[in-house]
């Protein structure tokens, strides 16, 4: 069962993956960043908004700071990762990951950090067995993983940095064009 869940799980990605190349059919990079896009951002990081920004008559009016929307709020990949064993390290994009995890909804950051108890619980599952055709089927899921997150810079650049680096050179801001979104 463990070896069909391993092809389950790498075809899902896979599946996933072909799903998210339909954006290419429903909408350009332009579009998405200057129009989708708007409803999208964020106010932390922000140069138009060092500060934040305040909500008047919520958090004492204090200013408040946000990340834009990032799939990393999502809880799926990061359960990926979390099963599977697959850690990342400090200070680099780990800190960040573990950050959008306070977006995500209360449920899912408890069974994150659930699974996160458990440590690599599944791969030392796979490598106590010796099993070839069980590390092939657990490397394959890992491989589909790295494919997927691959597809998913490259939508990232095309759909957000390129456009931000576009904008910022048009708008005379061109230290904040090579620094990137």
């Amino acid at each position: 069962k463990v070896l069909d869940s391993f092809k389950v799980m790498a075809a899902s990605l896979q599946s996933g993956k072909k799903v998210a190349q339909r954006i290419h059919d429903v909408t350009k990079p332009e579009f998405f960043f200057n129009v989708i896009g708007t409803f999208l951002g964020g106010w932390r990081r922000n140069p138009v908004y060092p500060d934040g920004i305040i909500y008047e008559g919520a958090f004492d009016d204090k200013p408040q700071q946000y990340y834009n929307t990032t799939a990393a709020q999502s809880s799926l990949l990061p359960c990926f990762d979390e099963a599977l064993g697959i850690f990342y390290e400090k200070n680099t994009h780990g800190d960040f990951l573990k950050e959008m995890r306070s977006y995500m909804p209360r449920n899912h950051r408890y069974f994150l950090n659930a699974l996160a108890a458990r440590k690599d619980l599944i791969r030392s599952y796979v490598l106590s067995k010796k099993n070839a055709s069980l590390t092939r089927a657990y490397n394959d899921v890992i491989e589909s993983l790295a494919d997927f997150r691959s597809y998913h810079i490259q939508l990232v650049t095309a759909y957000i940095v390129v456009q931000f680096r576009k904008l910022a050179q048009m708008e005379g801001m061109e230290q904040l064009a090579n620094e990137g979104a």
